[in-house]
C-alpha cells in the first residue's frame, strides 16, 4: 500500500507547485515530510533486511543506483529543453554544474551559485533539494541504525532541538525546520522505527522503543506553542509530521498485496522530479493551458508518461544490479524513493 501513498504525496507536490489550494492551504510541505518518514522506513526495512550483517558500502551502493541514474535522465530531458529553446535564460559554469549532477549540493539552497535558470532562480531540477537531504540521510541513518540506542538516540533529541530552535525562529524556519538534515533528522529516525521496531534493553532500549511517539508528542506540543505565540512558518512541516508519522504507521501494517502498487511507487519518484520541467514545457509552448483552471491533467499526464518510460527503460534494468548488492532477493520492501 505504500506505493499508493507515495503516488498520492506526488500528486499533492505537483498540485501545489500548480497553485491549487484546498480550505486556503497548500499541501506541498507536509507531502515532502511524508516522504522524509517513508524514507526512513525503508532504510530501516534496508539494513535490518537484505543488507544485514553486510557492509554498510552495500547499502548505499544500492541507494546511489536507486537515486541518480532516474535523476539524471530528467535531467538530461530538462537540460535539452532549456538549451534548444532558451527557456529560463540558463547558464552553466563548472560549479553549478558539478552541483546539479552532485545533487547533494542542491539541498543547500541558500547557495545561489547552483542556479541554472537565471530568470527563475532554479536549479534544472527545483524539487532535487530534498534529495539531497535523503541522501544525506541515507549515510547518517544507515550508520546510526548500526550503532547502538544511546548514539541514534542523541541524534535524534539533537536534531528535535535544532527543529524547534527554528519553530520559535531562532533559526531560519524554512533551512533548518524544512530542508537541512540537523532539523529533520528525527524525522528519518521515526519512521525508521516504525519499519523495524526496536528491541533493546536497558534505560536506552526501553526509551528507543517510545521514540516516535515522544517525537510526535514534542513536534505536537511544540506546534500548539508556536501557534499561540502567532509564529506559524513551521506549521506545515509540523502538520505533515503530525499526520504522515502515524499515517504511514498505518500503511505499513497493511500486508494485503494491492494492484500496481510496486508501480505506482516507482512513478512516483519521476513525478515528482519530473513535474516542474513538464509545467515549464506547457508555459513555454502553451502559455494559455498553464492559467487555466485543468492544467493539473495534462502536468501530470506527461509526467507519468515521462516516468513510465523511465520505469521500463531505466530503473527496471537496473534493479537487477541493485539485487546483486544484497545476499538475498528484496522482494519483502518497496524501494521506491521521491
Amino acid at each position: 500500500m505504500a506505493g499508493y501513498l507515495r503516488f498520492f504525496l506526488a500528486a499533492l507536490v505537483v498540485s501545489y507547485h500548480l497553485g491549487y489550494r484546498f480550505a486556503g492551504q497548500g499541501f506541498g510541505v507536509p507531502s515532502v515530510v511524508g516522504f522524509y518518514v517513508l524514507s526512513g522506513s525503508v532504510v530501516a526495512s534496508l539494513v535490518s533486511g537484505p543488507f544485514a550483517g553486510l557492509p554498510l558500502g552495500r547499502f548505499f551502493a544500492e541507494r546511489l543506483l536507486r537515486i541518480y541514474p532516474t535523476y539524471y535522465y530528467f535531467f538530461g530531458l530538462a537540460l535539452a529543453f532549456v538549451m534548444i529553446t532558451g527557456f529560463g535564460a540558463p547558464k552553466f559554469t563548472a560549479l553549478n554544474v558539478i552541483g546539479n549532477l552532485a545533487v547533494i549540493p542542491l539541498n543547500y539552497v541558500c547557495f545561489p551559485q547552483f542556479v541554472m535558470l537565471g530568470d527563475k532562480g532554479l536549479p534544472l531540477i527545483p524539487t532535487a533539494w530534498s534529495l539531497g537531504a535523503e541522501l544525506q540521510a541515507y549515510l547518517v541513518l544507515g550508520f546510526s541504525l548500526r550503532c547502538g540506542p544511546r548514539t541514534r538516540l542523541v541524534l535524534g533529541a539533537s536534531s528535535l532541538v535544532v527543529f524547534a530552535a527554528a519553530g520559535v525562529q531562532m533559526l531560519n524556519s524554512d533551512l533548518w525546520g524544512y530542508r537541512l538534515l540537523p532539523g529533520i533528522f528525527f524525522m528519518f529516525l521515526a519512521g525508521s522505527y516504525l519499519a523495524a521496531p526496536k528491541t533493546g534493553s536497558g534505560l536506552f532500549g526501553r526509551i528507543e522503543r517510545w521514540f516516535p511517539a515522544l517525537s510526535w508528542i514534542f513536534v505536537a506540543a511544540l506546534s500548539l506553542r508556536c501557534s499561540l505565540a502567532g509564529k506559524h512558518d513551521i506549521l506545515p512541516v509540523s502538520f505533515g509530521f503530525i499526520i504522515g508519522l502515524p499515517l504511514v504507521a498505518l500503511v505499513l501494517r497493511v500486508r494485503k498485496h494491492l494492484p500496481i502498487n510496486h508501480l505506482l511507487g516507482d512513478l512516483s519518484y519521476g513525478i515528482f522530479l519530473a513535474h516542474i520541467p513538464v509545467l515549464w514545457f506547457f508555459e513555454w509552448a502553451w502559455p494559455s493551458l498553464v492559467r487555466s483552471e485543468t492544467r493539473f491533467w495534462p502536468v501530470i499526464t506527461l509526467s507519468i508518461i515521462l516516468s513510465l518510460i523511465s520505469v521500463y527503460l531505466i530503473e527496471r534494468p537496473i534493479w537487477q544490479f541493485r539485487k546483486l548488492l544484497s545476499k538475498h532477493p528484496m522482494t519483502a520492501v518497496s524501494l521506491c524513493q521521491k
